[in-house]
């Protein structure tokens, strides 16, 4: 064995047995290894010739790049309906108290179609690439989910149903397939239709605030009061203090009969929302129904 070895980066000549250069610190080659040889030097290239083929591979990985980049991919923008997780329950921030005479909060919200809006070319597009998606994979059920939501969005609500449907036939423990089919038949009025998957959902996210809240107000819609009560209750427990729950547990309380525990509840939601536009109203039904307090 030599006793010198030769530092590959800057050419200085050092006791064979070191790991790194003493000068420059780069890696040693074993005494015992032979040099390796650059492969621009094995080619016999120039360093001219180095020069235009280094150009070349940094034009060949920025084009790569760009068509990356630019280029999406039909689960790229993938839209959930509303998203489920704590402290998002998809609904709009205000109450949207509903028209009759007792004030209840907001349906949660699915994705649906602004009849004023102008017809999307993008969203057909997105449409046509995830029914080309399902023809090719009709057992695929993030596609057909994802359907639904483009489909949702043009207002083809019936077809939306379909594919919602048939996404949560094919994967029936998927929380946000099962959201978005109750979100668009809650949507839609179709009450029974969205406690039913609301109730499924529940199954899978039992501490899920957002489907706890979906599934009270879709009872209240529905007209099952003494059902509804209860699941305000749970939603309560699992936030704390929330206006909507208040007011919604309020008017199912109030239609149960319960009068009292219905008044009570009623003062509590002007209580923690004594700006709101809905307190207003809240006042003008609470002195409707109790005009002697």
């Amino acid at each position: 064995m030599s006793g010198f070895v030769i530092c590959p980066a800057c050419g200085t000549r050092i006791k064979a047995g070191r790991e790194h250069c003493l000068k420059c610190f780069a890696i040693l080659p074993r005494p015992d290894e032979p040099v390796r040889v650059p492969l621009s030097e094995s080619l016999g290239l120039s360093k001219q010739s180095q020069i235009v083929l280094g150009a070349l591979g940094l034009a060949v990985v920025g084009g790569l790049l760009y068509v990356i980049l630019t280029t999406k991919s039909p689960t790229a923008d993938a839209d959930l309906l509303p998203p489920t997780s704590s402290g998002a329950s998809g609904r709009s921030a205000a109450t949207g108290l509903a028209a009759g005479d007792v004030p209840m909060p907001a349906v949660p919200q699915a994705v649906t179609r602004d009849p004023n809006a102008p017809p999307d070319p993008e969203l057909a597009r997105t449409r046509d690439q995830y029914l080309a998606q399902v023809e090719r994979l009709p057992n695929d059920a993030a596609a057909r989910n994802q359907l639904g939501v483009a489909l949702a969005k043009m207002g083809e609500n019936d077809e939306a149903l379909k594919q919602f449907d048939r996404a949560v036939a094919l994967a029936d423990r998927t929380l946000e397939f099962r959201m978005n089919l109750g979100n668009l038949a809650a949507s839609l009025g179709l009450w029974g239709r969205a406690v039913d998957q609301f109730r499924e959902a529940l199954l899978l996210a039992p501490r899920d605030y957002a489907v706890e809240y979906a599934l009270a107000v879709a009872l209240q819609r529905k007209g099952d009061h003494d059902l509804a009560i209860p699941e305000f209750e749970k939603a309560r427990r699992l936030r704390g203090d929330d206006p909507d729950v208040t007011l919604g547990l309020a008017a199912s309380l109030e239609k149960a009969g319960r009068k009292d525990d219905a008044i009570r509840e009623y003062r509590k939601f002007m209580e923690m929302q004594p700006s709101s536009p809905d307190t207003a109203r809240v006042a003008g039904h609470l002195a409707k129904l109790s005009p002697s307090r």
